[in-house]
């Protein structure tokens, strides 16, 4: 098989097949029997089209390779087979643990973990619980030379930058304490983090975060803080649209109620990112 049959280059598909402990020759069975939904899908969410006959087509760990047909294409095929074995091997198939940072691509962004809102009961995770979670993450990012933003919420003193459109459920009005946008002790900031100040519940709009990012090469970010389907949620939004891919550290961050927790992390967060749990990416950040 010639090389311009793979879709990635030499060096890096030598690499993809050693941490799978294949032989770039080796051949593969024709997998049979995947549950397949009524739209040609996988019910189970993963990226590859199989039915009784074989595979037709595939999307896996990035890649998208074209199938005309199992008996057409042999040497497609079983190429479908090796990044399957590799994308296993390494956690990197959709549903699987692993988180696959690339370490010189990608930032963490830290959203509101500040004295004014860590203060406030949280669910399904304790304040506490994000914030340690949050810290531990943050903590390997820094030992791996990875840049850390920890974005809060502030307000100017006469109030005049505060969001005030008419809406159902207005935001109670309260006086906030003297150090109610101070960052928790426990995330820093630490030397070479950076601190992202906002005004609104997203951390893009009106900062300079995007711009720091895109000077930096990221074009990945680990998203974690308070409130899941406020700032995280509103954030990642914004992340997504701007082509941003995102890890969502879902026991690093917490919201006002269970409910909107699980909201978010079950039906948003799985369209537009990957979610996975803090000792998933501390595993990709401090591997054994």
């Amino acid at each position: 098989m010639s090389d311009t049959s793979w879709p990635m280059k030499n060096s890096r598909k030598l690499r993809c097949l050693r941490a799978a402990k294949v032989s770039r020759h080796a051949t593969f069975p024709v997998g049979r029997g995947r549950t397949v939904n009524s739209g040609g899908a996988l019910a189970a969410g993963m990226g590859m089209v199989v039915s009784s006959g074989g595979i037709d087509g595939e999307i896996l760990a990035g890649y998208f390779v074209p199938i005309e047909s199992q008996d057409e294409n042999p040497d497609a095929q079983r190429r479908i087979y090796i990044w399957m074995h590799v994308a296993m091997k390494r956690g990197n198939m959709p549903g699987m643990k692993s988180a696959f940072i690339d370490r010189a691509k990608t930032a963490l962004v830290v959203i509101d973990l500040q004295k004014g809102i860590v203060g406030r009961q949280t669910a399904p995770h304790t304040a506490d619980g994000v914030v340690k979670n949050a810290a531990a993450i943050a903590a390997a990012f820094r030992k791996n030379g990875m840049p850390v933003f920890l974005v809060r919420v502030a307000f100017s003193a006469d109030g005049k930058d505060v969001l005030r459109p008419l809406v159902d459920t207005p935001w109670p009005t309260q006086t906030p304490p003297p150090d109610w946008t101070e960052i928790v002790p426990e995330m820093g900031p630490k030397p070479g983090d950076f601190v992202i100040t906002k005004h609104q519940w997203g951390a893009f709009y009106g900062t300079e975060l995007e711009l720091a990012l895109r000077r930096r090469g990221i074009t990945s970010i680990v998203l974690c803080g308070i409130a899941t389907n406020i700032g995280v949620e509103s954030t990642a939004r914004f992340a997504f649209e701007y082509g941003f891919n995102q890890i969502f550290a879902e026991d690093a961050m917490s919201a006002m109620s269970a409910e909107e927790h699980a909201l978010t992390v079950a039906k948003i967060f799985p369209r537009i990112g990957m979610v996975r749990k803090t000792s998933d990416i501390l595993e990709d950040l401090l591997p054994n």
